[in-house]
This record gives C-alpha cells, structure tokens and sequence, in this order.
C-alpha cells in the first residue's frame, strides 16, 4: 500500500502550479552537495502549496530551514481533506535551482 495514500482521505489529485519542499539547514551545512540542482521533493513528501503559509509554518519551529521551488505540471498529489495548503508527492519531484535559505 501506498504510505502517502494510507493516510490520505482521497486519491491523487492533478496540481499545475508552484510548490515548495522544506528541509532542515544542518544537514546542506553537513553536505553542501546537497543543495545543487535536481534535489527537490521525493515521493511521499509533504510539499507547500502556498509560500507565505509555509514560512509562517516553518518560522513557528525555531529550526533554520532550506526550501526547493518546485514548477508542478498536472502533478498527481494527495490532499487530506479541507487542507489547501500543502499536500504529498506520489513520486520523486525534481527542482531547477536545488534548495536555497530561506530568504
């Protein structure tokens, strides 16, 4: 069973938009090869769908955060029902420009 859609409400959903996908800053500091090109999302991931939901959110945990910009096209996601704001991949979602500080 798919772990992502064991705790879904519904079946994917197609998205076409910005995402974003979080990560915390010690393990780029660890291994800055991380950061580059092509690392984004992986399947099962929680990704945000609204930036400024997702920094208020992360802001709220005092950790230092890494985000990826995702460009979604018909991207299959699981929403949990009456939540917009962030949803779950189905697979591995790459990022053009890699995982940046949070500005």
């Amino acid at each position: 069973m798919n772990k992502a859609k064991g705790r879904m409400d519904r079946g994917p959903e197609k998205y076409t938009g910005k995402a974003w996908k979080h990560h915390i800053a010690e393990d780029f500091e660890k291994d800055p090869k991380l950061l580059g090109p092509g690392n984004g999302a992986g399947a099962n991931s929680t990704i945000f769908l609204d930036y400024d939901y997702m920094v208020q959110q992360l802001r709220t945990t005092r950790q230092r955060w890494y985000i990826a910009e995702l460009d979604l096209q018909e991207e299959p996601l699981y929403f949990q029902a009456g939540v917009t704001q962030r949803a779950t991949t189905t697979r591995d979602i790459e990022s053009k420009e890699g995982f940046k500080p949070i500005p």
